[in-house]
């Protein structure tokens, strides 16, 4: 996802970034399992 990579990269620290993209990679694992809300 290079749109958000750019985003994050200009807009958040890094850890935030990071939990960022893992709540994204477990959302994607999860599918509908997972709320939108709770990312």
């Amino acid at each position: 996802m290079p749109i958000l990579a750019n985003f994050g990269s200009q807009s958040f620290p890094r850890k935030f970034r990071n939990f960022v993209n893992y709540r994204l990679a477990c959302f994607a694992k999860n599918g509908e399992k997972v709320s939108p809300e709770k990312i």
